[in-house]
């Protein structure tokens, strides 16, 4: 079972001078949002806390409200009736209590769109399947405009969805950490 984490964000002012204003968030992984849901909202409503940090993509590539066809990466998208029937709550549900949303969004470490689109993916120079790293996770080539496009419509939609500040995380290539990335071959990279 996943612990959850209490994190201290700084939210800096768009206005130059302006003060940072502290958030203090929980981070609720996917498999904690229902049984800590209530928990959440007595830390909002009576401590410090005043920010929920949530997973719109994971690590394992799952979008949180999931969206129908990893192919077709323009699809609407629908978030907020598919996160209340989810997860038995809802972002507005946390905004009313005073929470900043942060999202948190998995970008280039993937399993799911690399393996229904294999022309994105890095590759395994060894074996020309998709390259591995460490965990037995996959990669897109973060060189691709389509896959780039696909990451701005699910962060579009949760802006509209209530998230205020998305948080992209792995927005790298592989590193030495993630596997053996000598093999690691990137197929539209030019140079590589």
């Amino acid at each position: 079972m996943k612990i959850i984490g209490l994190v201290t964000f700084l939210v800096w002012g768009l206005v130059s001078g302006a003060e940072a204003e502290v958030i203090r968030a929980i981070y609720l992984p996917n498999d904690q949002i229902i049984p800590k849901a209530s928990a959440t909202k007595t830390l909002l409503k009576d401590f410090e806390v005043n920010g929920v940090v949530i997973n719109l993509r994971d690590d394992s590539g799952i979008v949180l409200l999931e969206e129908k066809n990893p192919k077709d990466p323009f699809q609407k998208i629908e978030y907020l009736p598919q996160f209340k029937k989810r997860f038995g709550t809802s972002i507005s549900e946390f905004k009313e209590l005073g929470a900043h949303i942060i999202c948190r969004f998995v970008t280039f470490k993937e399993y799911k769109y690399a393996e229904s689109n294999k022309d994105v993916a890095v590759k395994d120079s060894r074996t020309n399947g998709l390259w591995k790293n460490n965990k037995g996770e996959h990669w897109i080539d973060p060189t691709s405009e389509v896959y780039t496009a696909y990451l701005l419509k699910i962060a579009k939609n949760g802006i509209e969805a209530g998230c205020e500040e998305i948080q992209f995380d792995y927005i790298r290539f592989p590193s030495g950490g993630d596997g053996p990335t000598k093999y690691a071959h990137y197929p539209l990279f030019a140079g590589v």
